[in-house]
């Protein structure tokens, strides 16, 4: 074997190089959930948008990642976590190209979305590799550290967001994800060690994963649909019926004996402290992310 050879297989799996090359993935999902919000102004000049249409910026890659989050981590669980990171990190990053690329708004909110999908793919591998390669001991500490890594990468969005579009234009926002890519495709193609849950654990629920995506994108609609046109009109407590019908839908669904592994186990919100974090989350990210889109207009 070759020292080169000898050199990576040293390098795969160390724990302290499998936090940085996971944080540099996170860093990029994290910037986009916000640095977008300080361009909206600039992006709305230059296409002549409307406020409503400007939405959609933010709210594409929101929702992409909202509705896909759960299912992404379900298919690094089934296909392995090295490999769908890496797929995910490669699809964001040129995502992030094309919207910098965009000559109209249809196409960047159509890139935004996919910037979403492929967050979605990456992010719950970040963690779940981790506990792949942390010792027990050591792996609170490391989760700490990725939750700094997340709440660093959302708060300097605007920022880094504000400086990109005094200094550059509105296109670097996104150009600026291209560096952070190729840093995290590397490293993490070197260091980290592929896992997967054990065969008789590989299967995905495609009811539960269709019903979960539907109601939240019927509930995130019905919200937007109201914003614009009011709750009077009758498609918006239509889209939002749908939504509580899709979530029932899930509910029983999941709740099969014949689904043997349900797309969200319901048996995790009987524990109090993930339902008193849910009930504290929740209202705190919807009432950040609303201000923040508005303030910067």
């Amino acid at each position: 074997m070759s020292r080169r050879g000898s050199a990576s297989l040293a390098l795969r799996g160390h724990p302290g190089l499998t936090l940085l090359s996971v944080s540099f993935g996170l860093l990029m999902v994290a910037l986009d959930s916000t640095i977008v919000s300080i361009a909206n102004p600039a992006v709305g000049a230059h296409f002549r948008a409307s406020l409503p249409s400007l939405q959609w910026v933010t709210d594409a890659y929101l929702l992409a990642l909202a509705v896909g989050l759960i299912t992404g981590g379900k298919l690094g669980d089934h296909f392995g976590r090295k490999r769908v990171f890496l797929a995910g990190t490669a699809g964001f990053a040129l995502s992030s190209l094309a919207c910098g690329l965009s000559p109209a708004l249809g196409a960047l909110v159509g890139f935004r979305a996919a910037q979403g999908t492929f967050g979605a793919l990456m992010m719950p591998q970040t963690l779940a590799m981790l506990r792949a390669t942390f010792p027990l001991d050591r792996l609170a500490s490391a989760v700490g550290t990725w939750a700094l890594t997340f709440s660093t990468g959302t708060a300097s969005g605007p920022i880094l967001g504000g400086v990109l579009v005094d200094e550059q234009n509105w296109r670097w926002i996104f150009f600026v994800n291209l560096p952070i890519g190729a840093v995290s495709l590397v490293l993490s193609s070197v260091v980290i060690r592929e896992s997967r849950d054990e065969p008789e654990n590989r299967q995905l629920d495609p009811g539960g994963i269709g019903l979960l995506s539907a109601a939240l994108f019927c509930l995130v609609w019905g919200l937007m649909q109201a914003e614009q046109h009011g709750w009077a009109r009758a498609g918006t407590p239509g889209w939002l019926a749908g939504a509580a019908i899709a979530v029932s839908g899930f509910i029983i669904w999941e709740r099969q004996d014949r689904v043997r592994a349900p797309h969200i186990p319901l048996r995790l919100f009987k524990s109090a402290q993930l339902d008193t974090g849910l009930a504290m989350m929740v209202p705190g990210m919807l009432g950040v992310f609303g201000v923040l889109f508005f303030v910067t207009l």
